[in-house]
């Protein structure tokens, strides 16, 4: 058996889903707890790139076009009541406790408000946290638009992807999970620590899935529950690496990120020689926002068919039902929330996000064709969950 005390810290701090091996779901899975993004390395929101000198305050409600692909607009103008989210933009740039670096907000498909606090630059990437979870489900839909992979792919066992995985090795019912498990974060893997004794570090590619699912107890069906971590997402650039004709790194850069204009970006390789699928990701806050207007045209973007629409739309959907924290899809959130805040009375929309970590959010309002990204570094995840539909939502309801 593949020994695996090398990389157990990764598997216990969060990147499995719990420090306890717990077999449940907690309330405080909402994507937002820290992870270890690296096999050696502590939980860390400061990114791998160097931080920006100072703090600036920056904010327009009338972006300017910088050719990137992002329509631009004017608040007030092409949409919402301005004065509301001039006041919210003010407060939290007063903010003594100078938790937020950005938010943007697109409405119709324009940005029409884009504000810069702390550390945030329009220019400068950050860290995106979990954000990479749902990056990679939607690096694994580029492989399926490309024709590497199919919808019906989905629901084969996973390891009939991963043809250099020996499965003599492997528990009873790794052989039964699928993709389309494992993109839910069911594959129900759960680590045994009597097997972990031996050293060993050269874990690369699928190898580190053969570990993943020799260590983990047998798998019985039945049984497998929603469990957040990184195994998953892992498991899944596994097989972006396998089926796409070039390695993940090379296959996001030019085939995916490629096509939307993202290249100011860091995408750190974890110490599987792959993409960190679980957290680690740097990107800039107006890429984050075209991710998310990918993601409302069910992905499309700037009229190409990047991510086929039947897949978008699965991922998103509420495949597991969730409890207060919403449902899940693949590797994206999905809840109603309502116009006002909670309690208030209003009406009930549904907001399907990429969370991570610390504050990094990409919000959307799907039937209020509305975008919001934030990005910040605020333990346990901040108030932009509350937020938006307290302070936000209200500025666009019709």
């Amino acid at each position: 058996m593949i020994s695996l005390t090398k990389f157990f810290p990764l598997l216990l701090a969060g990147v499995i889903f719990s420090p306890h091996l717990k077999n449940h779901a907690s309330d405080q899975d909402n994507g937002l707890k820290e992870e270890v993004v690296d096999f050696n390395k502590k939980s860390s929101t400061e990114g791998e790139l160097p931080q920006p000198s100072g703090e600036l305050l920056s904010i327009s409600h009338a972006p300017k076009s910088l050719g990137d692909g992002i329509p631009v607009g004017s608040l007030g103008i092409d949409g919402g009541k301005k004065e509301l989210i001039v006041k919210l933009v003010d407060e939290m740039s007063q903010d003594p406790k100078k938790k937020f670096d950005s938010l943007l907000i697109a409405y119709k498909g324009k940005l029409i408000s884009e504000s810069y606090f702390r550390k945030g630059r329009i220019d400068h990437p950050h860290i995106v946290m979990s954000i990479s979870k749902s990056l990679t489900a939607m690096a694994l839909g580029r492989a399926m638009q490309l024709g590497y992979i199919s919808m019906a792919d989905l629901d084969k066992p996973v390891l009939d992807f991963l043809t250099k995985v020996d499965k003599t090795k492997v528990v009873d019912g790794a052989e039964q999970v699928t993709l389309a498990e494992v993109l839910n974060l069911h594959s129900g893997i759960k680590l045994d620590k009597n097997k972990m004794k031996k050293a060993g570090k050269k874990l690369k590619g699928q190898k580190m899935v053969e570990a993943m699912f020799s260590a983990s107890q047998p798998i019985v069906k039945e049984k497998q529950q929603w469990q957040y971590g990184g195994i998953d997402p892992t498991i899944t650039m596994t097989v972006v690496d396998t089926v796409a004709p070039s390695s993940a790194q090379e296959f996001i850069s030019k085939e995916f990120f490629g096509k939307m204009g993202i290249s100011n970006y860091k995408w750190p390789k974890d110490k599987n020689n792959l993409p960190r699928a679980a957290a680690g990701v740097e990107m800039t806050s107006r890429d984050m926002l075209k991710i998310g207007l990918m993601m409302m045209a069910n992905g499309k973007w700037d009229g190409e068919q990047l991510i086929p629409e039947e897949y978008m739309k699965k991922a998103m959907s509420p495949i597991w039902p969730g409890k207060h924290n919403g449902a899940y899809g693949f590797f994206i959130w999905n809840k109603d929330v309502e116009i006002g805040g909670k309690r208030s009375g209003g009406k009930k929309v549904s907001c399907i996000s990429c969370r991570g970590a610390a504050g990094q959010f990409i919000l959307i309002y799907p039937e209020m064709d509305l975008v919001v990204v934030s990005s910040a570094k605020i333990k346990g995840g901040g108030p932009m969950l509350d937020l938006a539909p307290e302070r936000i939502l209200p500025a666009f309801n019709q």
